[in-house]
């Protein structure tokens, strides 16, 4: 009886954790060219930096924006290769004011497996945007694109400071076996995209 019990409750540790377990077949392995639209952006920095696989550090690229006008409408373009988007979360940080939000957290993955297996970045984030980047993840690539909201956080987080300053974005690949780049990202004090090319906010 205590044989059989052990053997129960070996089970049940060992299937959760075999779940976890990426389709060995998708990993790494791109659906298609990265596709991205033209940028829009005025503040904006390109990088094209390596994201650390499954590194809780992660990687922060810093963008510098002279002084200017109070924040009332915030607008972020995040342009990146990676493929499992699923793996990465965005947190974008005010350096200057120690503001900071998470816009993007692991599209589709809710505690368990990994979330959007598709490939690749290319959004214009904008509280005012009807559909959220966690509900994204479309078979073509990119897989999350277009004109959306960020999630979990909004970027009204920021409203009223100056948009002058430092500003920093770090993305964190949260799980194995899938690599990319930080590509280009912006940040605007401007209304919201054009229709999902990945590009051009209108002032």
């Amino acid at each position: 009886m205590k044989k059989s019990l052990f053997v129960l409750a070996l089970i049940l540790v060992v299937a959760p954790a075999m779940a976890q377990v990426k389709d060995l077949s998708q990993i790494d392995q791109r659906l298609g060219p990265p596709n991205f639209g033209p940028v829009g952006g005025t503040n904006c920095s390109a990088p094209f930096v390596a994201i650390p696989d499954s590194d809780p550090g992660g990687v922060t690229d810093t963008l510098n924006i002279a002084g200017g006008d109070a924040i009332v409408d915030l607008t972020v373009i995040i342009q990146a290769t990676h493929t499992w988007c699923g793996d990465l979360q965005f947190r974008l940080t005010h350096d200057d004011t120690a503001t900071s939000a998470m816009l993007i957290d692991r599209p589709g993955y809710a505690g368990t497996g990994f979330g959007c297996s598709g490939d690749d970045y290319d959004v214009v984030l904008n509280d005012a945007n009807a559909n959220s980047v966690e509900d994204e993840c479309a078979a073509a690539v990119p897989a999350i694109a277009g004109d959306l909201s960020p999630f979990p956080d909004a970027l009204a987080a920021f409203a009223g400071e100056d948009i002058g300053g430092d500003w920093s974005m770090l993305v964190v690949d949260n799980a194995g076996g899938d690599t990319g780049t930080l590509d280009t990202w912006c940040v605007d004090e401007t209304a919201g995209g054009d229709g999902g090319d990945g590009g051009s906010p209108t002032p």
